[in-house]
């Protein structure tokens, strides 16, 4: 007799059938996290057609691991890269997911998923998404709020919002992230604001549901310095176009965060920074309109 747990399953892969999903996910150097995010995505109540790991230039342990999970498992896919660009930027993160969707393209799915190689999620994750999918059919962009560590307990990052979806574990519908084109790569990160402007400039809802946890178990400013990545946080900001002022508003607003005070004028500093070195946005002048315009929409609305 079978487990009630294998039961549930087995239901729920015939009850969403025609709604089918891949997964993408870009690592370097994840031994100490990936054997973790492995569980939890082949413990998923629903499956996911496909999951493509994709090693660029791993050297450490995290191949090994994936491919010992891998080892007769038609689910899951180990593909190496060698890593070509030396620079540890966003911008190769990106190149690598868009390799591994060269891999899957001619599979039979309606979603696609892009999950970072250090967080976990809860058994139910992707059959949350899939039912908000389901409730929506104009929702191109869905997924959950990053719950990070503090002092010893998860708690859902301060500045989630429900308009802003996570790169970590983000959803596409597969209409709409074509039509995209997929990511945009940016050295500095920002990709995932990028691909949820473009969408909404398409028509495409984009949502993050409070209720789907993802739990971020590397937080950026223990691997790269807190400073460090608030002047990224920035840079980002003035590669995908933000608005002088809503800078301005963002960094004040983030006056709280550790180190106390300094944290807002580095971030602004990094924002900055870009003019005066005269860098060259990836976008274009309608996606910049199309964003400040909307920013400014939200400012107005703060004040009155």
């Amino acid at each position: 007799m079978k487990e009630d747990g294998e039961e549930h399953l087995k239901y729920r892969e015939m009850e969403m059938d025609k709604e089918k999903y891949v997964i993408l996910t870009a690592v370097r150097n994840e031994e100490a996290h990936i054997e973790r995010l492995i569980k939890a995505v082949l413990g998923q109540t629903v499956l996911p057609v496909r999951w493509v790991v994709i090693s660029d230039g791993s050297t450490d342990g995290t191949d090994e691991i994936v491919k010992r999970y891998a080892q007769g498992n038609r689910l899951l896919q180990l593909l190496r890269l060698e890593r070509r660009n030396p620079r540890r930027d966003f911008g190769g993160k990106v190149c690598a997911i868009h390799r591994g969707w060269e891999e899957i393209k001619s599979l039979d799915y309606e979603f696609i998923g892009n999950l970072d190689g250090d967080v976990s999620i809860e058994r139910d994750y992707y059959e949350g998404i899939l039912r908000k999918f389901e409730e929506n059919e104009n929702l191109g962009i869905a997924g959950g709020f990053v719950y990070e560590e503090d002092r010893g307990r998860f708690e859902s990052r301060k500045y989630n919002t429900t308009r802003d979806v996570a790169g970590a574990g983000e959803v596409f519908r597969r209409q709409c992230f074509e039509a995209i084109g997929g990511y945009v790569p940016v050295p500095v990160g920002g990709e995932d604001t990028i691909a949820a402007v473009s969408a909404r400039m398409k028509g495409w809802e984009v949502s993050a549901f409070p209720e789907l946890k993802i739990y971020h178990h590397k937080k950026g400013s223990d691997v790269r310095g807190a400073l460090r990545e608030r002047f990224r946080d920035g840079a980002a900001g003035f590669a995908v176009g933000s608005h002088p002022v809503f800078e301005i508003l963002k960094s004040v607003r983030r006056i709280g965060q550790r180190p106390f005070g300094i944290s807002a004028l580095v971030r602004l500093a990094g924002f900055c920074s870009q003019y005066c070195l005269g860098v060259e946005r990836v976008v274009d002048g309608d996606f910049v309109k199309y964003l400040r315009g909307d920013q400014l929409k939200r400012i107005k609305w703060l004040f009155l």
